[in-house]
């Protein structure tokens, strides 16, 4: 069942299309890693879904309703977006920023309940962050920065997350802490997950689905072990590749870029 779907989602600025015929049904209960080379739209693509982006021609689904006529409290409620970058105070902290996902439950002026405050410890724990609760964010590393921020999206209680390279500038063991949180959270929660993703590896290993944008459009879609081929990735990222298996997981196999593709 498709919890999420596109229907012919063409997005333009100033004269030059940025997507085309976008129709995409994000399966419930999966992870979905959306790659395709830089400019293709898949940031956009991702900003339209989360209601961020309003300006659009086609029409995205949320249950069958379309996004157009749901309130933004309400999409808050069953969607959570991490975007790759957001401003915040410089001295605010983590207990701090994780509350702010409350914000969608929160009538005005109305305080932090203790209900909100149970949500809130249970996010921090999922993330592993309560030791940092009372740490401003520019001390922390990245991949603690990062949890923080996983944290305040899971404090919305969402049904469905979406993610915009969250592994950007990370290093290698950081990068690999955030997707193991994000396939716990999808295990546990039954979330569905919908996360732009540059690591060809990352999809193969993590994700249940993918979906392949090439010049603005889809190019292709389904399983990533069957999808992310090496001619695939010579046809879209124009890179040649070998596939090694992974000593670590005989049923996995690691996808090498070596040269470019002619």
């Amino acid at each position: 069942m498709a919890v999420l779907k596109t229907e012919n989602i063409c997005v333009s600025f100033q004269g030059k299309n940025v997507l085309k015929n976008i129709n995409i049904s994000f399966p419930e209960g999966k992870i979905t890693a959306i790659l395709g080379p830089n400019g293709c739209g898949k940031s956009t693509l991702l900003k339209v879904m989360a209601g961020f982006h309003r300006d659009y021609a086609g029409n995205v689904f949320l249950d069958d309703k379309s996004l157009r006529g749901i309130s933004a409290k309400h999409i808050a409620r069953r969607m959570a977006v991490l975007p790759q970058t957001v401003s915040v105070p410089a001295d605010l902290n983590v207990h701090q920023l994780v509350a702010y996902g409350r914000f969608p439950y929160r009538s005005f002026f109305k305080k932090t309940q203790k209900e909100d405050q149970k949500i809130i410890e249970w996010a921090m724990a999922e993330t592993g962050v309560e030791s940092l609760a009372d740490r401003q964010l520019n001390s922390l590393s990245g991949g603690e920065r990062q949890r923080a921020w996983i944290a305040m999206a899971l404090c919305q209680q969402p049904e469905i997350l979406l993610l915009d390279e969250p592994t950007t500038y990370l290093d290698i063991a950081h990068q690999l802490e955030i997707m193991q949180i994000i396939k716990m959270l999808n295990k546990h929660n039954n979330m569905t997950v919908i996360m732009v993703l540059h690591d060809i590896n990352h999809a193969r290993i993590y994700a249940d689905n993918t979906v392949i944008i090439k010049d603005q459009e889809v190019f292709a879609e389904g399983d990533p072990h069957k999808v992310l081929s090496v001619a695939l990735l010579a046809e879209v990222f124009k890179v040649k590749a070998q596939v090694f298996q992974n000593k670590e997981n005989s049923a996995e196999q690691i996808i090498f870029p070596v040269g470019l593709a002619k």
